[in-house]
């Protein structure tokens, strides 16, 4: 099902949109009918809520398809997909769905090496979080507590966890800050990879790579930036367009088409 999300909440009912999803489930196929009522609801099991849990949003429409809500937000498309939503989250993924606009289907990309009987699994929300707040996210928005490897872990392990994610967004603030003068720079940023390496986060590693090619390209070393800027535009390309940072991958192909004709060349030591 691709359901046009601000098309249905201009129905100001929940129960008309309710209404309105459940006379679209009924159209389905018999069999494809069955496997989306039988896809989690939470504790409140609506038609909407349901979607909300098991669809994911589909980005880069054709601009021709591109609508706007009265608040100026464009929300884009949801998509269910039969077997994409059966795929179990975790908050340290080892693979990501990407939206085929051609195909009208979903691709699912690994980001690691998956050994032979482990489970799939891909990332419902942002999970650059704390454990606390990952939590937290899970019972108030999907119904249910995260019960994947990395929240189970406790004790040290946790709070070490914690600690990566907390210098990540520390080291990200400060080096995407450019009236900031690190003293080290390109070390910063090599430790803002190794953390993203070290917590498992490789489903959204892009933006790290982006970072450390814009310091080592900040400070004259071309091809040490090239090599970084290469790995995040492979990252972001079997990204989900959801976690990916558009941006970035456009400033990334842009110091491969040129690194010192990039914005960023020797910046750091113009400062």
């Amino acid at each position: 099902m691709l359901i046009d999300w601000d098309g249905l909440e201009d129905f100001s009912s929940e129960e008309l949109q309710n209404a309105l999803l459940e006379s679209a489930v009924e159209k389905l196929p018999k069999t494809t009918r069955q496997t989306v009522l039988e896809l989690y609801g939470g504790t409140e099991n609506t038609y909407k809520k349901r979607m909300t849990i098991n669809g994911y949003s589909v980005s880069n429409e054709p601009a021709e398809d591109k609508k706007e809500s009265d608040d100026g937000v464009d929300r884009g498309m949801v998509a269910v997909h039969a077997n994409i939503s059966k795929i179990n989250h975790s908050c340290r993924p080892n693979a990501v769905p990407q939206w085929d606009w051609d195909l009208l289907a979903h691709k699912l990309h690994a980001v690691r090496d998956i050994a032979a009987g482990e489970e799939i699994t891909m990332s419902y929300f942002d999970t650059l979080q704390t454990r606390l707040e990952r939590q937290q996210y899970t019972q108030d928005n999907l119904g249910f507590e995260c019960a994947c490897s990395q929240c189970k872990i406790a004790g040290h392990l946790a709070n070490l966890s914690d600690d990566r994610i907390n210098e990540i967004r520390l080291l990200e603030e400060y080096l995407e800050n450019r009236q900031i003068a690190p003293a080290e720079p390109t070390a910063m940023a090599d430790l803002l990879v190794s953390l993203y390496e070290q917590e498992g986060l490789e489903s959204v590693i892009g933006r790290a790579y982006a970072i450390a090619a814009r310091e080592w390209n900040g400070v004259g070393h071309e091809y040490q930036a090239r090599s970084w800027a290469y790995r995040s535009v492979k990252a972001a390309l079997i990204s989900s367009p959801e976690t990916r940072w558009d941006d970035d991958l456009e400033d990334m192909e842009a110091l491969l088409d040129g690194a010192r004709k990039h914005w960023s060349w020797k910046y750091r030591v113009r400062q």
